[in-house]
Formats: structure tokens, C-alpha cells, sequence
């Protein structure tokens, strides 16, 4: 597969692919009309119109198939340093910004250690490092995110950890001493359940993503990894493995660390 598209090398192809539709239509056809349908989305009834009037003009099967990989796909960083979601070009090239480990994972793991629990836009959110990913392959994965965070919130009340971290902070609190070891090795329990969460949520996102390149969406006979790569060759699953795993381990770091911070502050 030499040469075969992956990522985007070329932000200007679709604008180019959409100047070739319009010269492509039929006298009738306004460049504002292809202009309408592009904003509609590939798949829309607009642009579909366009494409049967065009005779099959390949440039209008272009923007229905963009054949690269959607720009910032695989990109790694905090989730406050970068847009929560991408939205620009066609739908199927649309991103979200993902918290491999749940977002409400964390939550129970503030609530665990007794603190302030930590609402979506904030610092806590903010700070966690996020991978981009397909929106559809977010919204897959979002299914199967509400069993890991039951899975996660099972083992801390079968372990019964969050009774004794509250009884630890309330002394801890009230200037008992040797308290702060017992919140460090409470703490130190929880990394063990949250990194079985972690590797959980490694295998479901890499199943969601395999899961989103391989769908055909409604209208459509190639595969969405298919109309994202030059025929006859597919899209490979991206992120792979390897870079998902990453952004998880940094998000882990980043959830020790952040919690770590809150329960001195808090001391």
C-alpha cells in the first residue's frame, strides 16, 4: 500500500475537490448551490442532488468520499489546550477530543478520596490529557464507557475504600497525626483498580475505532474507512493502539498527579 493516503497531507484537497464539483455541474447549477450542499454534509438529500446531476462526476464523489484521513486525527494533549470537538470539512471527518478513561472515572476517584468533585470544563477536566478521535468512534466508545465507570465504582465499594478514606480524612482534618499515611496508602489502593480501568478502556477504545472505519453509513456502500482512503485501499485504524495507550498513561499521570495535589491543598 506505498503511497496510499492516511493523513490529511492536503487541507486544500477538499476545497479544491469542491472548486472541480462546481465546474463540473450542469449549466443550471449555481457554485452557491454546491457551496449549500458542502455545508449540508456528505450524505445530505443537497448534495446527493448535485451528485446525480453531475453524471457521476468523479470531483462530486470527492467530497462524498474524501479519501484522507481527517486533519489533527491522533492528536495527543491536554483537553483544555485544544478544541473539545472539530466540526470543519465533511462529517465523516469530524473529531471529538476523548478522555480514554472515562471523565466520570475521575469523578468517582475525587469523590473516593473525599474532595470537591470535579465538574466537566474545569481545571480537573481541562488538564487531562485527550487523544482526537472520530465522533463516531467517540459516540461508540461512550456506549461502553458507562460499564467501566460501574466496573470502577464496584471495586471501590466491594474494597470499601471510600469508608476509609473518609474516616482518614475526617481525622486527618481534625489534626489527628499519622493520618497522612493512611490517605497515601488508600490512595495507593485505588491506582491498582484505576489502572485495570485503564487497560479496559485502552482495548474499547481501539475496538471503537476499528468498529467506526469499518461501518457503511446509511445512503452509502463503501465503508467509512473506504471513502476515507484512495480506492481500492481502506483507512487503517486510527489512532492505532500504540498511540491510544499513550494518551491513556498520560491521562493516568494525570489523574495521580492532580489528585495528589488536591489532597494536600485540602490538608
Amino acid at each position: 500500500m506505498d503511497g496510499m493516503r492516511t493523513r490529511a497531507e492536503e487541507p486544500e484537497r477538499l476545497q479544491a475537490a469542491q472548486l472541480a464539483a462546481a465546474a463540473a455541474m450542469p449549466g443550471g447549477v449555481s457554485n452557491q448551490a454546491l457551496a449549500s450542499a458542502v455545508a449540508a454534509g456528505p450524505g445530505s438529500a443537497a448534495l446527493v442532488e448535485l451528485a446525480t446531476a453531475a453524471n457521476g462526476s468523479q470531483a462530486v464523489e470527492g467530497l462524498l468520499h474524501p479519501g484522507v484521513s481527517a486533519p489533527g486525527l491522533g492528536t495527543v494533549g491536554k483537553h483544555g489546550s485544544k478544541p473539545s470537538s472539530l466540526r470543519k470539512g465533511p462529517a465523516i471527518h469530524h473529531l471529538e477530543s476523548e478522555h480514554i478513561i472515562p471523565f466520570a472515572v475521575g469523578k468517582q476517584l475525587w469523590d473516593v478520596l473525599s474532595l470537591v468533585v470535579p465538574v466537566r470544563g474545569g481545571a480537573e477536566d481541562r488538564k487531562q490529557t485527550t487523544i482526537m478521535i472520530y465522533k463516531g468512534a467517540a459516540e461508540l466508545k461512550t456506549e461502553v464507557d458507562v460499564e467501566l465507570i460501574d466496573e470502577f465504582k464496584e471495586q471501590m465499594a466491594d474494597s470499601d475504600i471510600v469508608r476509609e478514606m473518609a474516616g482518614a480524612r475526617v481525622v486527618h482534618d481534625g489534626g489527628g497525626t499519622g493520618d497522612r499515611s493512611d490517605v497515601t496508602r488508600l490512595l495507593a489502593d485505588v491506582v491498582s483498580a484505576l489502572e485495570r480501568v485503564r487497560a479496559n478502556a485502552v482495548e474499547r477504545t481501539v475496538q471503537a475505532v476499528a468498529d467506526e472505519n469499518r461501518s457503511v453509513e446509511e445512503g452509502y456502500e463503501l465503508s467509512n474507512g473506504e471513502r476515507r482512503a484512495v480506492p481500492p485501499d481502506r483507512e487503517p485504524d486510527l489512532p492505532v493502539e500504540a498511540e491510544i495507550a499513550q494518551a491513556s498513561e498520560a491521562q493516568f499521570d494525570d489523574l495521580m498527579e492532580l489528585s495528589e495535589k488536591a489532597v494536600r491543598a485540602s490538608g
